[in-house]
């Protein structure tokens, strides 16, 4: 049977939603909230965007067209970004959920600068989004489906708590296979494994065989993913914001603030969002200014590799840009 193409034309019904979205988000929030100062969020609210914006599997026997020849293999990007200031503080800018809906993904796909592109591998068009993110130039994570504590659910093929190393490991491999060049992983939802310290032991101790990093979405309060991750020998972060748990423009702009805020103070932030229309509405706006005003976007494992640089060097005896040693 022929593979079909990402339609992009799919109907988006959401001008309801964003308007019941915009009376919440002016109720929840203050104005101090709205001054970009809060770097506090509701983690529980996290996951309820993600159970949200997964609307459901696209089949491809929901598309008309054939696939065109821009969904082919791609070896290597098509588009390189540059950056306004190549000293100025990193933003890794991370949207996760992308295959749930294929017209906002591949709107997402189009973001103006180097961004980090998670993809549900239980999407029946990972594949092809995950050539096309690398084609356009963006990093790929396998976006992984895990156990949440409440009713959502995660869809097929999700880790769920008490599967054994070779469930784990089973899924894994599939995964992998399902975004094919992804560098890293992160969890979709998971409130309920990531604090289940046998299930993440499990989980690493499989992974690490598999030159992947990770990156905690932080869907639970007291997730212990990343550090069971560490420990395994898996380079391992935490995302610091969310952009979008409210849904209404007033609220994500706020956020957006908070970003540059704290890249101001650490020289770095990791922030996810999600293909919504509001989001990418506001993301679009916001990168070119953001990196007018010397704020850079990078992929999540280049900056890894930047940030341990400095103990690689010092362990080797090397000096910064003379390899083979400072004498």
């Amino acid at each position: 049977m022929p593979r079909r193409a990402i339609n992009s034309a799919m109907p988006i019904l959401a001008g309801s939603i964003a308007a019941m979205a915009f009376a919440m988000g002016a109720i929840a929030h203050d104005a101090g909230y709205r001054r970009g100062l809060t770097l506090a969020v509701n983690v529980a609210e996290a996951e309820r965007v993600e159970a949200e914006t997964f609307t459901g599997l696209p089949t491809r026997a929901s598309f008309e067209v054939e696939a065109p020849s821009r969904y082919t293999q791609i070896s290597e990007p098509q588009r390189v970004f540059g950056s306004a200031r190549a000293d100025g503080p990193a933003i890794v800018l991370v949207i996760d959920d992308i295959g749930a809906d294929e017209a906002l993904s591949m709107r997402a796909l189009d973001l103006p600068a180097q961004v980090n592109l998670a993809i549900l591998p239980n999407t029946e068009l990972a594949p092809e989004f995950a050539v096309a993110a690398r084609g356009r130039g963006h990093e790929t994570l396998i976006h992984l489906p895990m156990q949440p504590a409440g009713d959502d659910d995660p869809g097929p093929n999700a880790l769920l708590q008490g599967q054994s190393a070779d469930q784990v490991r089973s899924t894994l491999e599939w995964a992998m296979a399902q975004v094919p060049g992804a560098r890293g992983f992160n969890n979709h939802m998971g409130s309920a494994l990531t604090v289940d310290e046998a299930a993440m032991t499990t989980l690493f101790s499989e992974a690490e065989a598999l030159d992947l990093y990770f990156l905690d979405s932080v869907t639970a309060p007291g997730s212990i993913a990343a550090r069971i991750a560490n420990n395994n020998g898996i380079e391992a972060v935490s995302r610091d914001i969310f952009i979008d748990h409210i849904n209404d423009i007033e609220a994500i702009e706020a956020q957006l603030r908070v970003i540059e805020h704290q890249a101001d103070q650490d020289g770095h932030v990791i922030a996810i969002g999600h293909p919504r229309l509001l989001t990418l509405d506001a993301l679009e706006a916001w990168i070119p200014e953001a990196e007018a005003r010397g704020y850079r976007f990078v992929a999540l494992g280049d900056w890894l590799e930047e940030r341990n640089e400095p103990a690689r060097l010092a362990s080797s005896g090397e000096a910064p840009g003379f390899p083979g040693g400072s004498d």
